[in-house]
């Protein structure tokens, strides 16, 4: 059976926004449809400029807007002769951000709201049919059967195997006017059917009446409304059947028979109109107008058609249904946050229950008057309705009264049991009068889904200056934008959301899926170059590794699982790659141009077979902005074949580790393997007994290491059945853990220049690569190398110096010159010959950004290159750069420590960007920035220490201390040391603990500058809720441990 906080039946749009509603603020949803997938058809098209402003709040209504096509104005036709034109355009200035009707397909809508909903982890699942449900203590149970494999009625019996079960907290009914939800739960669907038949067509064609805006034919029997798709030649049109054709469709067994010829719709005034050059989509049908008798019932509520139908004028019913779907979304995640009693949902009914009743008149009276025969009808529809149009619009009053009521802007709610109070004309329960300053408006506040006080109106200088009308608690809200979701980026998503309560953060990850260098990495061999138990999270260990040196794909799955696990999906936005990012200093944000890898195809639409297919592009490169920019990029992420002379020339298949294809075959190949860091070492031991013959290119030498205590056969070291079953008792587990992880936090002093550690390293690891090549000194001299050990990153190498020994693999240490049409040739001269080419070669090491970060005219692409302002990495502490504000770098130079584990480092480095986010939204901070002269100081403590080391404090002349080239100094033997921060693990913990806010300069939101602006009204929030604990210092005295005693954030 599965679980969910909220069960949603019906995947249109009232369907899919309920779910993202529900998603954004934290809600567990399941989300179902009969239909095998989304609907291809436009079905309905207007968007009202209410519902947009509703989609703005979801972060969507511009991308709408730019899917659509707004209707600028709508022309009134009598008799074939056109009379006048409104533009509708203008009605709405000045009242919404959107001042027009939008006209976008809702296959269109469906398609954008489930993409998005994606983001949030949520699949929509397809060919569930509800059967039916039931309340058990406190829960919905509902069964549900797959459309795929049975072809039953729903009132039909059911064998009980053949069913899906879902337990849920609330079902919501989303499923259209032949409701299942309304139907189990016997609520009556009282209203009637108009006698009239009524068509719909998309039709492709030319003419005055379609040239991208909305034209009414009035006269006579024949009513028809054209709406533009685009300013070219697609157009809706809508219409009612000729009373002389009437009798004879409605003698139709079938009305849904009729076809678009059956109507002779080339009348003397259409042919003016128009030429009709196809007809993509055509239906047939009549107007009901019904309301369900209550919207609720017990845990079932309905939304949208569901809950009432009407009639089309106006375009209202799509649009009322995404109303209802936000009324009842933020009363349910209110009710299931437990900020609410349950009495709360109460008020869905009484509130929109009461609008669609009134909106149901109004649309029957506009109706009747379009759709009533005889003379007189004639004569008003033909003459006198648009005489007192015409003329009424040229009054502002009306032309406001107009808009209003068709964009739905004049709901209110004043009699609600929620509303109370008044300020000047807003009355409580009225929608929120937009407000526009400029480029600002106070919409954009909207975003954040919470409750929010708007102060309005001119207020004393002494006032503007310090004071700022909001509890001194409440945080402001600031997008975060990070690049990445390896192991950094799923670890800020987990640990963020907890620290930073409500944070409105987007992660941008380039891949089709998270897991970072795990995710890209899927050559042969790839694993962890440390013991599985060391490389995961500290609050959420797997205990049941298979081996001691995890696999790539069990290291993938636990990242993933984990993302899974702490709802990280919500806030990933997939296949977005990051092109250039830029400091708006006038906004104070970041801009961040973002190209969608994914498919460009969002719809196709069609209605016939033999149709053409009409498809519509994502746009591939946008933009967004953020308040706080994160990079979680990691150390290598731009991986590159080297540019060998002759290459093009190679006939052969060439593979590079990092951009492994599986489809190229090695078994029985002569295969060049170029290098010899970790990939190169892991890639040899598995394709060395399918290869014929396999020639290892390694000019550098490296220390294969043997890892201390580890138990069992450590070359491919899997855990005893006995040992995994020991792990599942926790204090087992930990204990074994907390000694593994100790011996890395325990390795400090082997980076030390001749230590006795460091001799003693040489010695063990020098006699166990002589054991492992079975005391082949010749073999081992070209492998040992004459640079310390931990110069640079050692490897254990499962089986990598036993392939060297074996027959078909020969290791050459000669640097190659060219690559001919099926050859290597190395720099003396020997040519060897290759089917097959796979560089092992790594990836940067220079940890430069791989697209530009820019900032004050400074491009941290150019300045941190090694020919660049800086020549390396600039930061304080790792953490970010002074004269780039509001960005942060994580996991990158000067971050992990020579000692302890990389999660454990990152978990550090990321509670230490959530100290900081939460003091600049909660202090007033517009922007933060480390100053030059404290990242100046880091560096020179850099430079001091770094030399005490085997990095950098080495002698070329000296026998076995030589200098080396590694990611840790950018490539460059004896080079300045970024890669690692200049102290142990601990020392490194120990210094993010407690940030130096001393170290960094603000700016601050509040126009006077005044750094306690923050305070506000002097309240809190707490105070405001009364039944909030304030006293949350008293406890009993034996659970009061006086280290953390009034330490904490989160209870005050």
């Amino acid at each position: 059976m599965h679980e969910t906080d909220v069960l949603i039946v019906g995947a249109g749009p009232t369907g899919l926004v309920t779910a993202l509603w529900l998603s954004r603020q934290g809600i567990k949803v399941r989300i179902t449809d009969r239909a095998e997938r989304t609907a291809t058809t436009s079905r309905a098209l207007a968007v009202h400029a209410r519902t947009l402003e509703l989609y703005r709040q979801l972060d969507l209504g511009d991308r709408l807007v730019a899917l659509g096509h707004p209707l600028g104005a709508t022309n009134i036709w009598t008799q074939g002769v056109h009379r006048f034109r409104i533009p509708f355009g203008h009605f709405g200035m000045g009242l919404t951000p959107y001042p027009y009707i939008l006209i976008v397909p809702q296959d269109v809508q469906e398609r954008m709201l489930e993409e998005r909903l994606r983001d949030f982890g949520v699949e929509v699942e397809r060919n569930m049919e509800l059967v039916d449900f039931a309340e058990n203590d406190g829960r919905v149970v509902a069964r549900f059967r797959d459309t795929r494999t049975r072809n039953t009625t729903p009132e039909s019996s059911e064998v009980a195997d053949d069913l899906q079960t879902c337990e849920a907290a609330y079902i919501v009914g989303c499923d259209g006017a032949h409701s299942a939800v309304r139907r189990t739960a016997g609520i009556k669907f009282t209203g009637e059917t108009y006698g009239q038949i009524f068509f719909v067509a998309d039709i492709e064609g030319q003419g005055l009446a379609i040239n991208g805006e909305g034209h009414l034919q009035l006269d006579g029997d024949v009513t028809f409304l054209t709406l533009a798709y685009d300013s070219e030649r697609h157009a809706r049109l809508i219409g009612n059947v000729d009373g002389k054709q009437l009798a004879q469709i409605q003698a139709k067994e079938d009305i849904s028979n009729v076809n678009f010829e059956d109507l002779a719709l080339a009348t003397p005034a259409m042919r003016q109109m128009m030429q009709i050059d196809k007809v993509n989509w055509f239906t047939a049908y009549r107007v009901h107008h019904r309301v369900a008798d209550k919207f609720r019932s017990g845990r079932a509520f309905l939304v949208g058609d569901a809950a009432h139908i009407h009639s089309p004028v106006g375009g209202q019913g799509m649009n009322t249904g995404i109303g209802d779907a936000i009324n009842l979304a933020w009363k349910l995640a209110t009710v299931l946050q437990r900020k609410a009693d349950a009495s709360l949902l109460d008020t869905y009914e009484s509130e929109r229950r009461a609008f669609a009743l009134t909106l149901v008149k109004t649309t029957d009276s506009a109706f009747n008057k379009l759709a009533a025969r005889g003379w007189l009808a004639n004569f008003m529809r033909s003459y006198l309705i648009p005489f007192v149009v015409k003329l009424a619009v040229n009054f502002g009053f009306v032309r406001r009264r107009i808009f209003f009521g068709l964009s739905q802007l004049k709901i209110q709610y004043q009699h609600s049991l929620l509303s109370a109070g008044s300020a000047g004309t807003v009355k409580g329960g009225d929608r929120l009068p937009w407000v526009s300053v400029g480029e600002v408006d106070n919409y954009e506040s909207l975003k954040e889904i919470t409750w929010q006080v708007h102060v309005y109106g001119e207020s004393s200088t002494e006032l503007a200056k310090c004071i700022e009308d909001h509890p001194g608690d409440q945080p402001r809200g600031i997008r975060v934008g990070i690049v990445g979701a390896g192991l950094s980026g799923i670890t800020a998503g987990i640990l963020l959301p907890a620290k930073v309560p409500g944070i409105d953060l987007t992660i941008l990850e380039k891949n089709a899926d998270v897991g970072g260098a795990w995710f890209e990495n899927t050559y042969p061999g790839v694993r962890c170059d440390v013991p599985a138990h060391v490389y995961q999270s500290g609050f959420a260990p797997n205990t049941q590794w298979k081996e001691e040196f995890a696999q790539g794909p069990e290291i993938r799955e636990y990242w993933q699982d984990l993302a899974r696990r702490f709802n990280v999906y919500k806030y990933l936005r997939l296949q977005r790659k990051v092109l250039r990012a830029e400091w708006q200093p006038d906004e104070a944000k970041w801009k961040v141009t973002i190209q969608d890898l994914r498919d460009g195809k969002v719809t196709t639409r069609t209605s016939c077979p033999d149709s053409i297919q009409v498809v519509l592009t994502r746009e591939k490169i946008y933009e967004e902005t953020f308040d706080i920019f994160i990079t979680a990029i990691g150390y290598f992420n731009t991986w590159r074949i080297p540019n060998f002379k002759g290459i093009d020339q190679f006939q052969g298949a060439i593979l590079h580790s990092s951009n492994w294809d599986h489809s190229v075959p090695l078994k029985g190949k002569q295969i060049a393997l170029i290098g010899n860091g970790a990939s190169g070492i892991q890639i040899l031991p598995e394709i060395q007994p399918i290869a014929a013959k396999i020639d290892h290119y390694a000019r550098s030498r490296t220390w294969i290491v043997h890892p201390p205590n580890v138990d069992g056969d450590w070359q491919r070291a899997s855990f005893a059945a006995d040992k995994l079953e020991s792990f599942h008792d926790p204090q087992t587990y930990l204990q074994y853990r907390k000694k593994k992880e100790a011996e890395f936090f325990r390795g400090f002093a082997t980076c030390f220049l001749d230590s006795p550690e460091n001799d003693f390293l040489r010695q063990m690891w020098t006699a166990s690569m002589l054991a492992r090549v079975e005391h082949n000194e010749t073999l081992l001299s070209d492998l040992i190398p004459d640079f310390p050990p931990c110069c640079r990153r050692p490897t254990p190498g499962p089986g990598y110096l036993e392939a060297l020994i074996q027959p078909n693999v020969e290791l050459i240490r000669s640097g190659i010159d060219r690559l001919t049409r099926d050859e290597i040739q190395t720099v003396d001269g020997v040519e060897r010959r290759a089917d097959v080419v796979i560089c092992a070669t790594g990836a940067n090491s220079d940890l430069v950004p791989p697209f530009p970060v820019v900032a004050f005219g400074v491009d941290l692409c150019e300045a941190w290159a090694s020919d660049g302002i800086y020549g390396f990495p600039y930061t304080y502490l790792g953490t970010a750069t002074p004269g780039f504000p509001n960005a942060l770098w994580l996991g990158g130079a000067h971050v992990v420590g020579p000692s302890g584990t990389i999660p454990n480092c990152v978990e550090n480095q990321i509670t230490y960007i959530a100290k900081m986010i939460r003091k600049v939204r909660g202090q007033g901070i517009r922007t933060f920035v480390p100053a030059k002269a404290a990242a100046d100081d880091f560096l020179e403590y850099c430079h001091a220490f770094f030399p005490r080391t085997v990095w950098t404090g080495n002698d070329d002349s000296t026998p076995g201390k030589a200098s080396c080239r590694s990611w840790m100094n950018g490539g460059r033997p004896n080079g300045f040391v970024h890669g690692l921060f200049p102290g142990s693990a601990s020392l490194a913990n120990f210094v993010r603990r407690d940030p130096r806010w001393e170290d960094w300069e603000y700016t601050y939101t509040n126009s006077s500058g005044n750094r306690f602006a923050y305070l506000g009204n002097g309240w809190t929030t707490r105070e405001m809720q009364p039944d909030a604990d304030l006293t949350p210092h008293l406890k009993q005295p034996d659970h009061i441990d006086l280290r953390s005693y009034l330490e904490g954030w989160w209870d005050v």
